[in-house]
């Protein structure tokens, strides 16, 4: 009997890590909360009776060797934290892994199956250690523990992708709909992210190089780390923080505290100090050339009309493309209810998912 398939994008952000992936015949999405923690025996013999009721994203815990991480919501009610100054390739396995344990339970693929897997980096990291990431998940996925269960993964590619190029991806997509060339143009795709704010620049279909992309830019929590600097009620990291401000809230409440917090002149004052990071970032590294500048990035739309403005005022505005039309897109396969912000966040792997699905059906068509 044949083992069943899925494939799957993963971007593993500090945010959250979120996917697509495609099993069944069917589109799916997943994401999970960013934290990890290293678990103790105590914690998992606790734990394993209580495994039955719990949705696999909220109850992940994945075992290789013998070292024990919980990955998610479960990690955050251990108190761990998101690693958001660690290089993400140091969680990667531990967050691949747990994601593909979800996928498999929800998909009941049984304890030995294969698939295709993209996983989304940083621009810096996908040129450092693509290659030995790859490898090291293409190692750990043939053998891991997931919620105390042992699965096999016959891994069939392993593609390492840099952050931003699912939105290249999809925004080429549209313009050769349109019979439009892309080697003759200069795309340059600006992604805020929660870690980092990235530059990469497609110079007439070529790949981002060190000399015109980075991404070293100011991510999102700067922002977070500015307002919580204007408080004094609540860490950067605190996930209660980032709830808030997504939601568009002026006040918030904090764990163990039964008051309610006025965030509003905070908020204002770290938009302020953010933007002008922001803005000396893209000062030094946007292309001199004449181009597209595709924006996108959660960051991005929490500030779309400080952004606009900031393009405004330098006669850039007729160049901005805001990742609308592959976000609405992507929207058509959510189910009800998801919001606009969780479709923005998935965006990009989103992007490289639909690459292969055209790839596949211009190969079905050609056959």
């Amino acid at each position: 009997m044949a083992r069943k398939r899925i494939q799957a994008y993963l971007d593993l952000g500090s945010s959250a890590t979120k996917g697509v992936y495609w099993s069944g015949g069917k589109f799916h999405w997943l994401w999970m909360l960013p934290q990890c923690n290293l678990m103790s025996s105590m914690q998992i013999q606790r734990l394993r009776s209580d495994l039955e009721e719990a949705k696999p994203e909220s109850s992940a815990f994945v075992q290789l060797g013998e070292k024990v991480y919980s990955v998610g919501a479960l990690a955050r009610a251990f108190s761990g934290d998101s690693g958001i100054v660690l290089p993400k390739k140091e969680r990667a396995v531990y967050k691949v892994l747990a994601a593909i344990g979800v996928m498999a339970l929800h998909e009941g693929v049984g304890d030995e199956f294969e698939l295709d897997l993209g996983v989304v980096l940083p621009l810096a990291e996908y040129w450092q250690d693509r290659e030995k990431l790859a490898a090291a998940i293409n190692e750990a996925a043939a053998s891991f523990g997931f919620r105390g269960r042992s699965l096999s993964v016959h891994l069939g590619t392993v593609q390492m992708r840099p952050e931003g190029v699912g939105l290249y991806i999809g925004r080429r997509i549209q313009l050769l709909k349109e019979d439009v060339d892309v080697t003759t143009k200069v795309i340059t795709v600006l992604m805020f992210g929660h870690r980092n704010l990235s530059i990469l620049t497609f110079d007439k279909g070529s790949p981002p190089t060190e000399s015109n992309s980075s991404s070293q830019g100011p991510g999102f929590v700067e922002y977070l780390k500015q307002v919580a600097a204007e408080c004094s009620f609540v860490a950067p990291d605190d996930p209660a923080l980032l709830e808030a401000i997504l939601s568009g809230a002026d006040q918030m409440r904090v764990q163990g505290r039964s008051e309610v917090f006025p965030i509003k002149a905070a908020k204002a004052l770290a938009l302020e100090y953010y933007l002008q990071k922001v803005g000396d970032f893209l000062i030094q590294h946007l292309p001199s050339v004449n181009g597209e500048l595709l924006i996108s990035g959660g960051a991005a739309y929490q500030m779309r009309e400080q952004l606009t403005k900031w393009f405004k005022d330098r006669s850039m505005l007729s160049s901005v493309i805001w990742s609308d039309a592959l976000v609405k897109e992507f929207e058509y396969f959510l189910p009800g209810g998801t919001s606009t912000v969780d479709a923005i966040r998935l965006a990009d792997a989103f992007g490289l998912f639909k690459a292969l699905t055209e790839a596949k059906a211009m190969n079905r068509a050609a056959a």
